[in-house]
């Protein structure tokens, strides 16, 4: 077996853990994994005041800010499972099913239009001993997007993330009272037996020393790593052991949208919703939800947000991309005629004849742009929309086989 001597970084071993919280401001216990790769600005902001100093090198003195706590969740591939759980971070909050009793479940999500009421999560994500953990974590912005030309062959999330807190999470962070070159011993440390056991240690902490070892066993107050250290820790060093994360969270089980097979209705007047499916012509999609949020600091705060959110107008637009080959859009762009619009894909069967289904309706929108392009030697247009209407703007409804989302 290959010697440990660092942390395993490499992209792969990244863990992505949520837990749905039941109050602002306090982490929930982790609960079942998700895909993405949240990349959060947890750091503080850093400025510098001219220090009259009688040099010419006056910026001397570091003032810490506050964090961003804001970033990207990233891309991933959506599934009928997991997709209503991003959802819940962006539409009204809620777990459970809107029907069914098994083996399929429907959901229905919605954005709220008169109150700020989503669920927040608590995220853990990185690798093992380099994990950072994001309460409050919502979305300030989700797009669904699914294209008949992509690599990734799949309906697609992408969404902005604000957060509360972010932190570097550590197990524990103590003072060596001996150690040898596969022990470091903290007397009165007060561990439970094998607590550590699969867990990392950080020797040396504070001296930009490389390395770390994987911890096999503990006691009240000794731990044993697996690889020997180049240099035995020293009596008085401080040292850090990363937090340990669960190991009894089950691996996703999900099946993915499919992008091919995707269907788009588009009907206007007294036509019911999902009446005229679009053939021959459907390329892409792309649906955005903005809530136009501001993620409040307060003077009391220091290393966090306030939780305190400023809301502005709520935008929900998109685009479709079409061939160019008949004169119905453009008209309909001209004459501010009112649409609306599905888009749908069914997966695999539940049970019965009902399959697994990923749905999203529009009850009315409205062109607002053109763009031309070419594909495969024809023409094609892409037209943008915005929904428009005040009671239900969009309506997500999921079809899967889980009596309730993942809390």
């Amino acid at each position: 077996m290959m010697a440990l001597t660092k942390v395993p970084n490499d992209v792969v071993n990244n863990l992505l853990l949520v837990g749905v919280q039941t109050a602002p401001g306090v982490p929930a216990v982790v609960t079942h994994r998700m895909n993405g790769n949240p990349d959060i600005d947890i750091a503080p902001s850093v400025t510098f005041d001219d220090d009259a100093n009688g040099t010419y090198l006056t910026k001397t003195s570091p003032i810490l800010g506050i964090p961003a706590n804001t970033g990207s969740w990233g891309e991933t591939a959506a599934s009928f499972e997991r997709l209503p759980s991003f959802l819940r971070a962006i539409c009204r909050s809620g777990g459970t099913p809107a029907s069914g009793s098994g083996p399929d479940y429907s959901y229905e999500q919605t954005p709220s239009l008169t109150e700020d009421d989503v669920d927040l999560f608590t995220v853990i994500f990185g690798t093992p001993g380099l994990l950072e953990r994001y309460t409050d974590l919502r979305f300030s912005e989700l797009t669904i997007a699914g294209d008949v030309d992509s690599s990734t062959g799949a309906w697609t999330v992408t969404a902005t993330a604000m957060v509360g807190k972010g932190e570097q999470l550590i197990g524990f962070d103590g003072v060596a009272t001996a150690g040898t070159t596969t022990t470091i011993t903290m007397t009165a440390a007060g561990w439970t037996v094998d607590q550590w056991a699969g867990a990392y240690v950080f020797p040396h902490f504070g001296d930009n020393r490389a390395g770390a070892r994987r911890i096999v066993s503990n006691t009240a107050t000794a731990i044993t790593v697996e690889t020997p250290f180049d240099v035995a820790p020293a009596a008085g060093e401080r040292f850090l052991i990363g937090f340990l994360p669960p190991d009894d969270i089950p691996l996703l089980q999900e099946e993915k949208i499919k992008a091919a097979g995707t269907k788009l209705f588009l009907d206007h007047g007294a036509t019911p919703l999902g009446t005229t499916q679009i053939k021959l012509r459907f390329i892409s999609f792309s649906i955005t939800i903005a809530l136009n949020i501001e993620n409040k600091v307060f003077m009391e705060n220091e290393n966090e947000r306030s939780g305190v959110y400023g809301r502005g107008s709520m935008d929900i637009t998109g685009q479709v991309r079409l061939e160019a080959d008949r004169p119905d859009e453009f008209r309909q762009l001209l004459d501010g005629t009112d649409l609306k619009m599905r888009i749908e894909k069914e997966g695999t069967d539940l049970g019965g004849g009902v399959r697994k289904r990923a749905r999203i309706d529009i009850q009315e929108l409205n062109w607002t742009q053109r763009t031309k392009d070419t594909r495969n030697n024809n023409k094609t247009q892409t037209l943008a929309f915005r929904a428009t209407s005040a009671a239900v703007p969009i309506l997500f409804a999921t079809r899967n086989g889980l009596a309730t989302l993942p809390s």
